[in-house]
């Protein structure tokens, strides 16, 4: 329906975003952004919707940070969520309104927090192929396997667990309300499990530009 991945290949590599080569020819990004403006999607599959919004708020990320190319952060611009809106859907939506007001409520997956990239060093990594409704489940695995696998996002040493702050922010997409509930979740997409007993902290979230 949209998002062929050829845009994310050439421009994300190991989840880092060429955003200055996206700048210097930028007309796929804007015919993408042109395309999510005039899409509407309210008859279209659960899956092919959420598939939509996700890859819609990942191209809106993108977006903001070439118009405001070269920032150090995309906290470098004032209201770089919840300030600039964009046509989606026949809404008028900000990155915040899209994330927090449509996807969280709506899908219900604790999964889209390892799909959803606001183009922090500390995000999960950007895919460098776009989500698919036809393969959506595999590759929301996929992305959640590699975050919580990967020894710079769950940092685990011994029987201490040093968490992104997403799981802080919003404790309340996860499943359970104790740490034994979230540590349990966790371990169901790790190859080595973190102690069910393990002392839980959470990183200060490094906002540096996911550039590269």
């Amino acid at each position: 329906m949209l998002f062929r991945s050829d845009f994310l290949g050439k421009h994300v590599r190991a989840g880092l975003v060429d955003y200055a080569g996206i700048k210097s020819s930028p007309a796929q990004l804007n015919a993408l952004v042109s395309q999510i403006a005039g899409l509407r999607v309210d008859k279209e599959s659960q899956a092919a919707k959420k598939a939509f919004y996700l890859n819609t708020y990942n191209v809106l990320v993108i977006h903001n940070m070439v118009d405001n190319w070269p920032i150090s952060s995309p906290l470098d611009k004032d209201g770089f969520f919840d300030e600039k809106s964009w046509n989606i859907n026949g809404q008028s939506l900000t990155l915040s309104d899209l994330e927090n007001k449509l996807i969280r409520p709506r899908f219900l997956d604790a999964r889209i927090h390892f799909s959803l990239v606001c183009a922090a060093m500390d995000c999960p990594k950007l895919p460098s192929e776009a989500f698919d409704a036809s393969k959506l489940d595999t590759q929301l695995d996929k992305v959640t396997r590699q975050a919580l696998n990967d020894s710079g996002f769950t940092r685990v040493n011994g029987n201490k667990a040093e968490l992104s702050q997403i799981f802080s922010w919003y404790r309340e997409d996860f499943p359970g309300s104790s740490n034994a509930d979230l540590i349990h979740w966790i371990n169901s997409y790790r190859s080595s499990a973190i102690p069910a007993t393990a002392e839980i902290s959470f990183y200060e979230y490094d906002w540096k530009a996911n550039s590269r």
